[in-house]
């Protein structure tokens, strides 16, 4: 009787025993000297060998192209535009890779366009892009309807607040990053978005000073902004704003937030134009220092735009000390709620434009030192200062922020 089939080592399955008649075939081929254990082993191994899976390779690593093998020297003198530039678009080419800027103080004397799945990277405080004045607005960095753009690690400069120099300058990305990055004496620091919408921008542990409009935002939905510190650097005499708040700006999340020294508003959240609305904007820990120009805080719009939905967590918001100015001027919006506040240097908590109508306006856990809460004509509508709200109370400890901002190394 046949035997039982069954699985050979291999996992596979045989139909049984050998046969007699197979015997003479497997002895006349048996090497001599070898022990049969040792050879049906090896016969085994390799014939599993031809079964097995092939082994796992691991995904290749990003290209990293390092801008000195393209020609850029860093030297403070050379204008390295052209080199950095070829890294670039080499980068854009291998589909998404790293563009490395080493040490040094790079001279770029126009624009740097950046593509999609290309990062920028430098060593902190160790690597500056420097623009010289402009005669016209010029981006030092640009881009354009792309998507998975990341700058990071790096110091962009100019020579001045009127210096035509936009440090960076972007519209229609997606999913895109700023982080860790350092500007100084240009014109405009940040601008996103005037154009084709953006969404899911993630910007963190950012640094503007003496910029004429350090940060701007429009048509920009689903993002986060955080550790931003904004520092204003107008002359005297000019009203510009340290954060301008504009058109379409929607969902958005802002946390740790310091604007300082401004020589107009602080923070503006002020869309213009037809039927346009910016809604749904949540900011947490923010401080507003306006001690100099007196205007911290402004929430409206101009003909029939709208602001809807603003909340402010954890404000401390310092206006100047000087006649009829109040820490929010508002202008028709509706649905504010700040919610833990501490606000001084103003008379006015809260003060309506002429001709304006805010509604759904409410106040509660904070304390405000100053004339009174509302300046009342024109009066806002539904406007609520819940009973854990002080008039010249006690201060609570105040925000101090920039506490999670680290500086660039």
């Amino acid at each position: 009787m046949r035997a039982k089939g069954k699985e050979d080592g291999c996992g596979r399955h045989t139909s049984g025993r050998t046969t007699r008649a197979e015997w003479p075939v497997m002895t006349s081929v048996w090497p001599k000297g070898v022990p049969a254990l040792v050879l049906i082993m090896a016969v085994i191994s390799l014939s599993c060998a031809s079964f097995s899976e092939p082994a796992a390779t691991e995904p290749p690593a990003a290209a990293v192209f390092d801008i000195r093998t393209f020609g850029a020297r860093g030297d403070d003198s050379t204008d390295d535009t052209a080199a950095i530039q070829r890294a670039i678009d080499a980068a854009a080419e291998a589909d998404g890779a790293t563009v490395r800027l080493s040490k040094g103080l790079f001279h770029v004397n126009s624009t740097l366009e950046l593509k999609s799945g290309v990062t920028l990277t430098g060593q902190g405080g160790k690597t500056v892009l420097f623009m010289p004045a402009r005669e016209h607005s010029t981006p030092l960095l640009y881009a354009d309807r792309g998507e998975n753009v990341t700058v990071e690690d790096l110091v962009l400069r100019s020579e001045g607040p009127h210096s035509e120099v936009y440090a960076i300058s972007m519209t229609g990305q997606k999913g895109s990053t700023l982080r860790n990055l350092r500007i100084e004496n240009v014109q405009v620091g940040v601008k996103l978005g005037s154009g084709d919408l953006s969404a899911n921008w993630v910007v963190s542990d950012l640094v503007v000073q003496k910029s004429r409009l350090p940060f701007f935002v429009a048509d920009v939905h689903d993002s986060t902004f955080r550790r931003i510190r904004l520092e204003g650097g107008a002359p005297p005499g000019e009203r510009p704003v340290n954060a301008y708040i504009h058109n379409n700006v929607q969902d958005c999340v802002f946390e740790d937030f310091s604007l300082t020294r401004p020589a107009g508003h602080a923070l503006q959240v002020w869309p213009e134009g037809t039927e346009t609305l910016t809604a749904r904007l949540v900011f947490r820990r923010v401080l507003v220092d306006a001690s100099a120009s007196g205007y911290p805080l402004a929430l409206g719009g101009d003909g029939s735009a709208k602001v809807e939905d603003i909340e402010f967590h954890d404000l401390t918001a310092v206006g100047a000390n000087r006649r009829d100015r109040a820490i929010f001027m508002l202008s028709e919006p509706a649905g504010i709620l700040v919610d833990g506040f501490n606000a001084r240097g103003s008379d006015f908590l809260v003060r309506q434009y002429r001709g304006a109508n805010a509604n759904e306006v409410v106040f509660m856990n904070g304390n405000f030192v100053g004339e009174r809460f509302e300046y009342g004509s024109p009066a806002i509508t539904n406007l609520t200062i819940d009973g854990s709200v002080s008039l010249n109370g006690s201060i609570r400890s105040s925000v101090e922020l920039p506490r999670s901002i680290t500086p660039l190394r």
